[in-house]
């Protein structure tokens, strides 16, 4: 009988198609459960091994069942062992998340799971000219911890842009989890500054990382918009850092956002710039932000690097250097400087 179903499903005019999507089904799997084990506390309940009884009750679980299906995932997935009754976490990427730097591993799975995952189901709707979604209201903090993965490959090019400047007086322009201005922090040790973020929960987990870091008596966090006219630069700043914001804003409206900020630089100031541009095709992480950007209400598309650097010599810092960030992606660093 097996040798008959097996002969029948090799004759299947799609069968490495289907075994194409059910290896991709996998992925999206491990993602579903690496998210449900991070937010359930299931992930942090496995630092010690424990019986199905014992998670269950670290967990507070009203439906164990529930928890002993996702278990199972867990143990079809290899991320779980099960050793003489006792679970434990078994696969790289659970035991990663466990860490103490996790976190954003974490945090990557959300963000597929929760609103890449919806900008996806809703796509055929927007497509037809539905309303886009409303992710900016919540999504603040999952893409300030999300973010901060690629902080290896951006810390290089913030160390050059502050290094040998004395004195150094930033501004980060949407700040995140505040990490650019610790990377501005371990480059110059002199650098004092400032972090705005429009979203006040996300400026208070700044604010609370810096202190946690011994920076807050350096740098600031604080719920603001760069853009806005009362926003008092005082000499000016000697950088501002405009980091994974340029998508925020209409295409129209970029050019202008460049103005103002040259205008809040010191002389001699500069703007270091960091983006995931339009890839056309080449970089398929971009590609898939682009199409959460379009998804999303108060988001635009991804912006073209030579675009981006016109816009940036017609706002009056036409001295540029730009660097690829990341191998293989559009991620890109722009220093500029005024004439």
């Amino acid at each position: 009988m097996f040798l008959r179903s097996l002969r029948t499903a090799l004759q299947s005019r799609h069968k490495l198609a289907m075994r194409r999507l059910m290896l991709d089904a996998r992925s999206f799997l491990r993602l579903h459960f690496l998210d449900a084990a991070a937010r359930s506390g299931l992930a942090d309940a496995l630092r010690a091994p424990a019986t199905r009884e014992e998670l269950a009750a670290r967990l507070g679980a009203a439906r164990p069942e529930l928890l002993h299906a996702l278990l199972d995932v867990g143990r079809a997935l290899g991320e779980l062992g099960l050793d003489r009754g006792r679970y434990r976490a078994r696969g790289r990427a659970l035991r990663a998340m466990q860490a103490a730097d996790g976190d954003s591993l974490a945090a990557m799975a959300e963000a597929f799971v929760t609103y890449y995952n919806s900008a996806y189901a809703n796509l055929p709707a927007r497509l037809a000219g539905g309303p886009q979604g409303d992710y900016l209201d919540w999504i603040g903090p999952v893409v300030a911890r999300f973010s901060r993965m690629i902080e290896p490959y951006v810390a290089g090019f913030v160390a050059e842009a502050v290094q040998g400047r004395p004195g150094l007086r930033v501004l980060d322009a949407g700040c995140g989890s505040g990490i650019y201005l610790r990377m501005v922090a371990e480059a110059n040790p002199g650098a004092v500054g400032l972090g705005l973020d429009k979203d006040p929960a996300v400026a208070e987990q700044a604010r609370a990382n810096l202190a946690a870091w011994g920076l807050g008596g350096r740098f600031a966090a604080a719920a603001g918009d760069v853009l806005d006219p009362g926003l008092d630069p005082g000499p000016g700043f000697d950088l501002v850092l405009f980091a994974n914001l340029a998508y925020y804003f209409p295409p129209a409206e970029r050019e202008a956002v460049y103005g103002r900020l040259a205008r809040l630089l010191a002389p001699g100031g500069s703007l270091a710039l960091v983006c995931s541009f339009a890839g056309q095709g080449r970089d398929l992480f971009a590609a898939n932000l682009n199409v959460a950007t379009c998804s999303m209400r108060g988001c635009w598309p991804l912006p073209g690097l030579e675009e981006t650097r016109s816009q940036l010599s017609r706002a009056g810092l036409s001295r540029q250097t730009a660097a690829r960030l990341m191998p293989g992606s559009t991620l890109y660093g722009i220093l500029a400087r005024s004439e």
